[in-house]
């Protein structure tokens, strides 16, 4: 296995934009796969993973890895030209019919799951080029997007007033939710993820911040996230190749969990946690909420649509942990 000290991350970053930003090429493969990811950070897993202490180790191994100070403003944004992807018949211009149709397919099996009733009000966490949030109001949701991204936004608002979507946009860091104001009357029925919730720096404390904007019967949900065991026992920078090049290219900070520490960052905010089969490219999806009988409802949603809770007490059911080695599309 290849070893590369945090130094040489650079020659990786080259490699991989000669290939075209193609992480799947034969020649990076047999240059640098397996990355073995050699660093300077001591990362002390024996730490409370919700302590600060721990919470600085990796905030220095991200440092190391993107060669930059952690900052989300600069740090999360995207440089592309997005003006062709007005009138694309999608917001992010992927035109492989498989890759989109998996997205699609993940993000509706999530909604659907989710037992939703008519026009719930949802909040689109992290929205990006804003698939999502076009898939939700097609579905008849009313939608509040939150992304931090101002051309992603103002993309994301002409696509929605082009094709009448009932879309609000807002840009804003999803880690601090304190702009959001919550009106009794007009709570958020849910709050979804989409390959989003692993940018937060603290979920434990998102958590929290959602569970104030959110309806009694109201839940939290999430497919496409980095829910795995591959480097930390708990939680961490993510170590796989495509996060070690989009951090170092794009300073973007790659998180990741076990199930058990996502399970308890809800269950310290008194919501319960629960998994399911259909999330993207075999991983699963997951659903959270304090009330009991919203649970139950979405058990039984789940069930009648084929699909299977996992990570439960007393089952040996897990998905394929293949999947969380290379989370997204290759092609960046």
């Amino acid at each position: 296995m290849p070893r590369m000290h945090t130094a040489e991350i650079d020659r990786f970053v080259h490699a991989v934009d000669a290939s075209g930003g193609n992480l799947g090429c034969p020649t990076i493969q047999q240059e640098f796969y397996p990355i073995d990811l050699d660093y300077d950070t001591v990362v002390d897993q024996s730490f409370d993973p919700f302590s600060g202490s721990y919470f600085e180790q990796q905030v220095e191994l991200y440092r190391g890895i993107s060669s930059r100070d952690l900052d989300q403003s600069s740090g999360e944004l995207h440089d592309d030209d997005l003006r062709p992807l007005l009138d694309a018949p999608n917001p992010t211009g992927i035109s492989d019919v498989a890759i989109l149709a998996d997205s699609m397919r993940a993000l509706t099996t999530m909604l659907s799951v989710s037992n939703l009733k008519s026009s719930p009000r949802i909040l689109d966490l992290g929205a990006g080029h804003g698939l999502s949030s076009e898939i939700y109001a097609y579905a008849g949701c009313n939608v509040h997007a939150i992304d931090i991204d101002p051309a992603l936004g103002e993309l994301s608002r002409r696509r929605s007033s082009a094709h009448n979507l009932n879309i609000t946009r807002d840009e804003m860091n999803f880690d601090d939710l304190s702009r959001l104001s919550r009106v009794s009357d007009s709570a958020y029925d849910a709050a979804f993820f989409f390959q989003s919730f692993h940018h937060c720096l603290r979920p434990w404390d998102l958590i929290g911040q959602l569970k104030s904007k959110m309806a009694a019967a109201g839940i939290i949900g999430f497919v496409g996230e980095p829910v795995q065991k591959n480097w930390w026992n708990n939680w961490g920078i993510r170590l796989d190749p495509e996060s070690i090049y989009v951090a170092r290219k794009r300073g973007w900070f790659e998180n990741g969990w076990s199930h058990n520490f996502i399970r308890q960052c809800f269950e310290r905010n008194g919501l319960t946690l629960v998994f399911f089969t259909g999330g993207l490219g075999g991983g699963e999806i997951g659903i959270a909420a304090c009330c009991s009988e919203t649970l139950e409802g979405v058990r039984a949603q789940a069930r009648a649509m084929g699909l299977s809770e996992i990570y439960r007490v007393g089952t040996l059911s897990i998905p394929d942990e293949s999947f969380y080695q290379s989370l997204e599309n290759p092609q960046l």
